[in-house]
């Protein structure tokens, strides 16, 4: 290491005393208003800087003008330099006024020459590639090289100005920062470091400034303030604790009127950086969002002191569009992903509407009301009431719905279709079962039909059992014929019960007529007649008797005893007689009800027969149940084969024809 050069009296030659005391008196710089030169160094006040530009050319004017700041607070010049806005000044100002201080910083402890000489001490930084660092060779400075008295042109190199440059043996941190603002290096020197490496320099390129990388900001997000707007796709645990594989938990969310659903969490502004010149490095913004575009049909925003949020506006269940992100709620439940054993399970609704966009797979069920399919049905639809729409296919599936209406727009291909007190309409039908109070197909082939009302555009290969048919067309398919079976009640037991009651009828009508004819005896005698006309004058005291009177009334009461209590038994025997009466009435009344439903309306119309038909007509016993509860899958075991019970109608290829059952 070399020696550090001294005086006669010892002093260091480098020190800034030494150096100020050998420089000839002379004004550094001008100084601007808000620069006070006070006996401890030089101040920045603080109420008198208006303008950080200013700061910023007071700093380049010093640096530009052969001067460096002495004893420099570079963290002070830093934040005068990159963080002194108006508000930051402000706030520096109260911090201070609070703690019992001026409004002013200490920059340095004076501003001193950089002569040419030493700046020629000084290299240039080498920047990383990516510009993120700036390299430096701190290395020794022997003294014999500092002290070359002779000039090129043969003049004291010492001599600059008429005075006399003392030759140092290190470098200065101050004089270095002044040396890296005139390459242009004017932010993140590492002070400490650079200390250090110009005590003991290491002859080797040292990283010694670095930029400030900007902080990213926060996007704005939607904070959700409720679990069930997620489907949860655990499997479903069933009320005695068994678990249903086949059955997902909450695959469709619902939420309260009034419930509180998202939250907006506004973004925040990220922090500037600075790259080694100072300039600002700019974070990405954040990205932000309008929460309003969110809020779909059942929703509204509430702007609240913790900010927007986004409330459910109605009670329904909730739909997240996962492209739009748009919230909205409905009655009626909208799944847009289709319906399979692996991505949803099994699904048994809560709502009253349903409407699926995707494919209901194979094996898949789905249970609800009110049910809508706008894709293709390859799985079973159970309805526990209202009606069943499919837009598309139903292949391969069932679809059952007790007591509405089903209607298939596409076509209906090895399906089964029930609805035993509700409707069918079918476009084109093939190979399917079908059982129902009503049944319309445009297009039926290789059909199992049954219903009590059927009506058929185009009938092929088809086997039809009702009580009302119309078709328009009636043929074969492959050799296969179409057969018809009219169900034509079994009435004998029927008609058996309404003799039975008509008769119990006329018995009640003899008794009522001899009971009347007995009464009407008794009351006709002269003395009962007496006896009634006078007991109506006392029990209305119309009549005051005397001693004597009194006594033949009482003896009159005496005779009439028998008689009154013969007409008192046959008025209970009448009114028991109309009683059964009024009832073999309504029995009566019922069957010939029963009888006119049974028959009447029973009839079947084909306006053309182009290929082999075959239509029968079959009694339905009583013990075969309503027809309403006969199962599809039962109809060609039931009703194909002729038996005793059955009449051959018609059995032909062409033509056409119409049949109605007698009324009763």
């Amino acid at each position: 290491m070399p020696q550090t050069p001294t005086d006669g009296e010892g002093k260091d030659v480098n020190s800034h005393a030494a150096l100020a005391s050998a420089m000839p008196p002379q004004e550094f710089v001008a100084l601007p208003i808000f620069i006070l030169r006070q006996r401890d160094g030089v101040h920045v006040a603080l109420p008198a800087l208006d303008s950080t530009a200013h700061f910023v050319k007071f700093i380049e004017d010093v640096f530009s003008s052969g001067y460096y700041f002495a004893d420099l607070d570079y963290a002070c010049l830093e934040k005068m330099l990159y963080e002194s806005s108006l508000e930051e000044r402000v706030k520096l100002m109260r911090d201070l006024e609070k703690v019992g201080r001026e409004p002013m910083l200490r920059l340095a402890s004076a501003i001193l020459p950089f002569p040419p000489e030493r700046q020629l001490y000084y290299g240039e930084p080498l920047l990383t590639e990516d510009h993120a660092a700036a390299t430096y060779l701190f290395r020794s400075v022997p003294g014999g090289e500092l002290h070359d008295d002779e000039s090129e042109d043969g003049g004291d190199r010492r001599n600059v100005q008429g005075w006399k440059m003392p030759a140092p043996a290190q470098l200065n941190i101050d004089e270095f920062v002044a040396a890296m603002w005139r390459h242009n290096l004017r932010y993140g020197i590492d002070i400490a470091l650079v200390k250090r490496m110009l005590r003991t320099p290491e002859n080797e390129p040292v990283e010694f400034a670095h930029l400030l990388q900007p902080v990213p900001g926060r996007d704005a997000r939607a904070h959700e303030l409720v679990d069930t707007l997620h489907r949860s796709n655990a499997p479903k645990i069933l009320p005695d604790g068994r678990v249903d594989l086949l059955q997902f938990q909450n695959r469709f969310p619902h939420v309260d009127k009034n419930t509180r659903l998202i939250k907006k969490i506004p973004r925040v502004a990220g922090k500037l950086g600075r790259d080694l010149t100072g300039a600002e490095l700019v974070p990405e913004p954040p990205k932000d969002f309008d929460l309003h575009a969110m809020a779909g049909l059942g929703t509204r925003i509430d702007n609240a002191a913790e900010g927007e949020i986004l409330i459910a506006d109605i009670g329904g269940f909730v739909q997240v569009d996962p492209k739009s992100r748009i919230v909205t709620i409905s009655e009626k439940i909208i799944n847009r992903e289709g319906v399979s054993l692996r991505t949803t399970g099994n699904l048994v609704l809560p709502g009253d509407h349903y409407e699926e966009h995707g494919v209901v797979q194979e094996k898949a069920t789905v249970e609800g009301k009110h049910m809508t399919y706008m894709a293709d049905v390859f799985g079973d639809i159970v309805s526990r009431g209202g009606n069943v729409l499919l837009k598309r296919n139903l292949v391969g599936g069932s679809v059952r719905d007790a007591g509405g209406t089903i209607i298939v727009e596409g076509k209906a291909s090895r399906a089964t279709l029930e609805a035993p007190e509700g409707e069918v309409r079918l476009h084109y039908a093939e190979n399917c079962r079908i059982a129902a109070a009503r049944v319309h197909i445009t297009q039926a082939v290789h059909c199992e039909i049954l219903a009590r009302e059927i009506s058929i555009e185009s009938a092929e290969a088809c086997a039809i059992v009702g009580q009302k048919m119309q078709l328009v067309h009636a043929t074969t398919r492959h050799d296969i014929e179409t057969t018809i079976s009219m169900l034509v009640p079994d009435l004998s037991a029927l008609t058996r019960q309404l003799e039975a009651a008509r008769a119990q009828q006329s018995l009640c009508e003899d008794v009522i007529r001899s009971k009347r004819a007995d009464l009407e005896r008794i009351t006709e005698q002269p003395e009962m007649k007496s006896y009634m006309v006078l007991n109506a004058k006392v029990k209305a005291r119309a009549v005051n008797m005397t001693a004597e009177q009194s006594q033949n009334w009482d003896r009159l009461q005496d005779r009439v005893t028998p008689q009154l209590r013969r007409i008192k038994n046959l008025n209970e025997d009448l009114q028991g007689a109309s009683s059964l009466h009024a009832d073999h009435t309504r029995q009566i009344q019922h069957a010939e009800q029963m009888l006119a439903d049974a028959s009447g309306d029973i009839s079947c119309q084909i306006a053309e027969i182009s290929g082999e038909t075959v239509i029968r007509a079959i009694n339905l016993k009583p013990e075969q149940g309503r027809l309403e509860t006969l199962g599809a899958r039962d109809l060609r075991t039931r009703f194909s084969g002729a038996g005793s019970d059955s009449k051959v109608l018609f059995h032909g290829e062409e033509g056409e024809f119409f049949w109605c059952l007698p009324k009763a």
